[in-house]
């Protein structure tokens, strides 16, 4: 399977636990040079900036595994951004993490979600 493809799926999935669980989402794939943001959403008058990552083969180790300090730097100088383009910059927000484990055949296995994880930008 193609990785984008399979991150489209991952990222459909999530945007549905998200919304089952009273989220609304605000904006796609949100890219600029400091990084993207799979999903922005709102819940309850907090903006969440969600990274989603998907994952069929445990080959390179577990979703949670890829989710480095680097990465997590990236996602919050890209919220920033956000923030800074959408004069919200007083806005509450927070980071949210979604992981997900499929089959080959796209049969959801694993879904878990990790709210407000914080990381020290470099």
């Amino acid at each position: 399977m193609k990785r984008k493809a399979l991150g489209s799926w991952g990222e459909a999935q999530a945007l549905g636990f998200l919304e089952n669980q009273g989220m609304q989402l605000i904006c796609r794939n949100f890219r600029v040079r400091e990084g993207e943001i799979d999903l922005i959403m709102e819940d309850g008058g907090i903006l969440v900036f969600v990274e989603v990552k998907t994952r069929i083969s445990m080959r390179f180790g577990t979703p949670e595994e890829s989710i480095t300090k680097a990465k997590m730097a990236r996602i919050y100088r890209a919220a920033h951004q956000f923030l800074e383009l959408k004069e919200a910059e007083h806005t509450q927000w927070r980071v949210d993490v979604v992981v997900i484990e499929s089959s080959p055949a796209l049969k959801l296995i694993r879904l878990d979600h990790y709210p407000n994880i914080e990381v020290s930008p470099p």
